[in-house]
């Protein structure tokens, strides 16, 4: 009889409780808990499931919620500043509702300094032609200078990263002479556009692998008027598609994929030409090469090309668009000219779209300019593509996404530019 007054007593207490625990019927999750951030601008989605209003409270103005209270399930959208700063910063969002609180932690990290390996292909048929077989010591001096223009660039400080000659090859196998391999080529002088539109696996062998090196083919072009080409990045379809580029579904592409020479193409027969204080050189292969890395990493001109002339074909807001068809004709007007350093000044003069004048100074313009920056907003793209783009090095945010992939050669679209 105690016995089964004792068992009644605890299933009683075991009713109660579970009814006292359903009644409870409050409850609130937000998810992901857990931010980790680059040092970039960013943009998070954060989940929020309530059984009634919610409030959410920040601990940190480099963080913004595009609303701070909601019903029941919400998408909130959570945009990260760029850190600016050489340290990590830490932030908190606290959620609460009907008395239940949930916390996300927040960890953005300062600006990493990315180096990015480059190759130079020479393509050579007579050695002793010093604009055929280029030495690597010049090779090496281009690209420290190239370094050197990218980090006085104004916008720089949003963006740290490196461009250094390749230490290994492509087995793995360190370089007698680091980032530089000479290869005999019956071809040259050759037609850089059809050299890199070519789709037919030809010329494929010459490459390494896009994903840890930038390939940077040297040779004479047919056209002496040509200064450099490139291809420009890929971009995935979806949330972190970058505008201007050519779109794929693949988050993950190999050099087996590819059938023509995706690559940086360099004119060897101005390989010496170099503008100084006292002297402008149209051909200075500093901003030729710093040009078309540019493009590689997903820049595009500065100036309208567009039918009208005046749209910003860009998609960077603080480099002002101009006609440059207007351009042509006011550098005509001035001709014929004794000096161009003398003339420089009124040479790199522009005019916007809006009738402004200002001086050029962008490195992805053309013509006479002074060709000393990049732009913050030029910066954003390129690490844009350095966290997104397949078949670019650099660190990737879609390590920890599913990853479409395929395998052997795909009809994936060309976009050359000069």
């Amino acid at each position: 009889m105690k016995f089964t007054l004792q068992l009644s007593t605890l299933l009683l207490c075991l009713f109660l409780f579970s009814c006292s625990k359903s009644d409870n019927s409050s409850y609130l999750d937000v998810s992901p808990s857990e931010i980790q951030a680059n040092a970039n601008e960013s943009v998070t989605t954060l989940h929020i499931n309530s059984s009634s209003r919610w409030q959410a409270t920040l601990n940190a103005t480099w963080c913004k919620l595009d609303k701070m209270e909601g019903t029941t399930n919400s998408d909130v959208v959570l945009t990260i500043d760029a850190n600016n700063s050489e340290s990590t910063r830490t932030a908190q969002i606290i959620f609460t509702s009907d008395g239940e609180q949930e916390t996300v932690s927040i960890t953005q990290n300062g600006p990493e300094n990315y180096s990015l390996p480059i190759i130079f292909h020479v393509l050579y048929k007579y050695q002793n032609d010093p604009t055929q077989y280029v030495s690597s010591e010049r090779l090496a001096q281009i690209l420290e200078q190239v370094n050197a223009l990218v980090r006085k660039s104004s916008g720089a400080s949003s963006v740290q990263f490196q461009y250094v000659l390749a230490t290994t090859d492509k087995n793995g196998k360190t370089l007698s002479t680091p980032g530089v391999e000479y290869i005999p080529f019956d071809q040259i002088p050759m037609d850089p556009e059809r050299f890199m539109n070519d789709n037919t696996s030809k010329y494929t062998h010459l490459l390494w692998d896009p994903n840890k090196y930038i390939n940077v083919m040297m040779y004479q072009f047919t056209d002496n008027q040509t200064l450099g080409i490139s291809h420009l990045p890929f971009t995935v379809r979806g949330g972190n598609s970058l505008s201007g580029l050519n779109e794929t579904t693949y988050t993950t592409l190999s050099l087996s994929n590819l059938k023509f020479p995706y690559c940086v193409s360099i004119n060897s027969k101005y390989i010496n030409a170099r503008s100084t204080e006292s002297k402008y050189d149209e051909g200075d292969v500093v901003v030729t090469l710093t040009h078309e890395l540019g493009h590689y990493l997903g820049l595009l001109h500065v100036f309208s090309e567009s039918d009208n002339n005046c749209d910003d074909t860009d998609y960077c807001k603080d480099t002002p668009s101009y006609n440059r068809l207007a351009y042509e004709d006011y550098v005509r007007s001035l001709m014929p000219i004794n000096s161009i350093m003398q003339s420089l000044p009124e040479l790199a003069k522009r005019t916007n779209c809006s009738g402004s004048s200002f001086t050029s100074t962008n490195i992805m313009d053309y013509s006479y300019s002074y060709f000393s920056e990049f732009t913050s907003d030029q910066y954003k793209r390129i690490h844009h593509v350095l966290n997104y783009s397949p078949l670019i090095p650099g660190p990737k945010l879609t390590k920890g996404l599913t990853r479409s992939t395929a395998e052997g050669p795909l009809e994936l679209p060309i976009q050359t530019i000069r």
